[in-house]
C-alpha cells in the first residue's frame, strides 16, 4: 500500500491497517491451534477408546495424509488460490482439520 501525504490511505492511517492485517492473522491462528488442538484430543480419545484397532488408524493416517497433500500440491499448482477469497479459508480449514487427525494418531499411538 503506498500512503499518500503524511502516511494517509484514503482516510485511513496505515497504523491501522497495520493493526488490522496483525488482528486478521492473529485470530486465523488462533482459530487454527484451537481446532487443532480439539481435534487431535478427540482423535486421540477415539482411538484409546477402540483399543487402538490398527485398520481404523491406518485409514485415518491414510486419509488425514491425502487431504494435506492434496492441499499443498492444488496450493503449489495454483498459487493464485491462495489469495481467492473464500477458497483460499476452506482449503485452509480443511488443511487444518487433517493436520489435527494426523496430530491426535500421532499422540495416541
Amino acid at each position: 500500500l503506498k500512503a499518500g501525504a503524511g502516511g494517509d490511505l484514503g482516510g485511513v492511517h496505515a497504523d491501522e491497517v497495520r493493526r488490522g492485517f496483525v488482528r486478521k492473522v492473529y485470530g486465523l491462528l488462533t482459530v487454527q491451534l484451537i481446532a487443532t488442538t480439539l481435534l487431535a484430543w478427540g482423535t486421540m480419545a477415539a482411538i484409546q477408546s477402540s483399543d487402538g484397532d490398527k485398520a481404523a488408524v491406518l485409514g485415518l493416517v491414510v486419509a488425514a495424509s491425502s487431504v494435506s497433500f492434496f492441499i499443498m500440491c492444488v496450493w503449489c499448482c495454483v498459487p493464485r488460490l491462495l489469495t481467492t477469497y473464500p477458497f483460499n479459508l476452506v482449503m485452509l480449514g480443511m488443511f487444518t482439520l487433517a493436520e489435527g487427525v494426523l496430530v491426535g494418531v500421532c499422540c495416541a499411538v
